[in-house]
């Protein structure tokens, strides 16, 4: 009687859980999939933090990279958007035992797997080196996964026809890159139309390439988000004129550190990934890592830590386009060769020992952005962007002040109240996701190491919600007084015109 009771309250709890998942009004309500080295799946509900369904893959294990990290790609191929197809996500990683890569497709609101032919996911007798979602679709709205192979050949998931013929179509406008850390280099490459039996769907020929010099170590790497929106292509200065952001979606921002013990420096790249150009360097001696950067819309943040100082410090590159826009139609690496023009700043960061950085994310990039820093007490510190311009000056005139710009100071300022977690610790804090939400004050952020913390931020408050303190009895009052005058000024007003027309 005991074990039947226990059964039931068990089945009932799976019953309310499930019932649970329904879409909420402001998109606050999702389901967090986690997947571990050991090759088990998580779906957490975010409001209540349980755990709603569990998926093992005995083969699954992550890829091991350089430096010890571990690495496993997780993709959304298709939304909720359409219905009555069944949302999918697919998880790529590694062969547990031997070569090969695991593909896992499954369903992320129930962790059910998508092929039921193959209930463990599909293996494939090849390792690869690159994984990426591509933005072309087949006839069920399942974006194409293309993977590389160690040989550089190209396969994608799932191989449909379609999803070759569209491959086929758009294979001149795709470029990706590969890092080589053994030869310290990196490499550009564009995807070209192969047909031959044996050499998959589509083969690759590279394009450019940058080499590193052989004392220097690469030991980050930022590229911009795939579904980051920009709201604004330019900025309004204080005398009304405009200064257009450089909008190049291509960008990658590289990190490397040189291993002289007598003259250690930082070394800061950013390369166009279509034709290689080098668009921004920088160095900075007495510095050594671990680097942290975040790569978005038309700006670099970046720190490091101050050797001869022995201090923490960040630094600021933004890049526009001038005062005139180039093209305000579509932006293409090939078009012009041109430099940007460069912005930058440094300010002195009262942190230490920050593992990792995130930015947050919106639905329709109006909000402003945050910094959220990782501390390896267990803390994440937020940084308004707005304080990390390189704009700020010693000197502050109108205009500035018009714009909003507060006066330079080169230490950051330290608020006890712009920590995220409070007096929660997350231990070991290894990554920062954050992701938008329906509201678009409102950003999600989800911290993930030995602990899983998940929070909401604001970064410019509730603009689009009512306060809590809100009150609706006044408001309902004043405007059923408003209604009703309205009705009765309306009727003597008839009244009024009535007895007027009898004269």
């Amino acid at each position: 009687m005991k074990k039947r009771k226990q059964y039931d309250h068990h089945s009932a709890e799976q019953k309310d859980t499930s019932n649970d998942l329904s879409r909420d009004q402001f998109g606050l309500h999702k389901i967090i999939v986690a997947v571990t080295e050991s090759g088990k799946l998580f779906g957490l509900d975010t409001t209540k933090g349980k755990i709603i369904w569990s998926q093992f893959l005995p083969e699954f294990s992550p890829y091991h990279l350089k430096g010890g990290k571990e690495r496993t790609a997780l993709f959304v191929q298709r939304g909720t958007a359409h219905f009555p197809l069944p949302p999918q996500c697919v998880a790529v990683g590694k062969k547990k035992f031997g070569k090969g890569t695991l593909v896992f497709a499954f369903n992320p609101l129930t962790g059910k797997p998508a092929d039921k032919d193959h209930p463990n996911g599909v293996l494939f007798p090849y390792d690869i080196v690159q994984v990426s979602l591509l933005p072309l679709t087949d006839e069920k709205f399942s974006k194409t996964i293309l993977l590389i192979d160690d040989s550089l050949k190209i396969h994608i998931f799932p191989k449909t026809q379609e999803s070759i013929t569209h491959l086929r179509e758009n294979v001149s406008s795709i470029y990706l890159h590969l890092i080589d850390q053994d030869s310290n280099s990196i490499l550009g490459y564009k995807l070209m139309d192969e047909k031959e039996e044996g050499r998959g769907v589509a083969g690759i020929s590279e394009v450019w390439s940058v080499n590193i010099p052989k004392d220097q170590v690469i030991t980050k790497v930022a590229s911009k988000r795939f579904d980051e929106h920009v709201h604004s292509v330019g900025r309004v200065l204080g005398d009304r004129s405009v200064l257009y952001k450089y909008l190049n979606p291509n960008l990658i921002a590289f990190a490397s550190v040189s291993e002289d013990s007598l003259k250690p420096s930082a070394f800061i790249y950013i390369i166009d990934g279509v034709t290689g150009q080098i668009v921004y360097q920088a160095r900075h001696r007495n510095a050594k890592g671990p680097l942290q950067m975040v790569l978005s819309e038309n700006w670099l943040v970046y720190l490091y830590y101050n050797l001869k100082a022995r201090r923490t410090e960040i630094s600021v590159v933004e890049m526009f386009e001038g005062f005139e826009e180039k093209n305000s139609t579509a932006f293409s690496s090939l078009d012009s060769l041109d430099h940007p023009v460069f912005l930058s700043q440094g300010y002195l960061l009262p942190l230490t020992h920050v593992s990792t950085m995130s930015v947050t994310n919106t639905e329709r990039g109006i909000t402003h952005k945050n910094l959220l820093l990782a501390l390896e007490s267990g803390y994440i510190y937020t940084i308004p962007k707005n304080l990390l311009d390189p704009r700020r000056s010693f000197q502050h005139t109108a205009q500035l002040e018009e714009e909003g710009l507060v006066p330079y100071v080169p230490e950051m300022p330290l608020h006890p109240m712009t920590f995220v977690n409070y007096n929660k610790t997350v231990e070991k804090i290894r990554g920062i996701h954050t992701a938008a939400a329906g509201l678009e004050s409102t950003s999600l952020v989800l911290a993930y190491g030995l602990d899983l913390y998940f929070t909401r931020v604001t970064p410019s408050r509730k603009f689009d919600v009512l306060k809590e303190d809100f009150d609706y009895i006044f408001i309902s009052g004043v405007l059923s007084a408003l209604i009703l005058g309205t009705i009765i000024a309306s009727k003597l007003a008839s009244i009024r015109k009535l007895n007027l027309s009898w004269l």
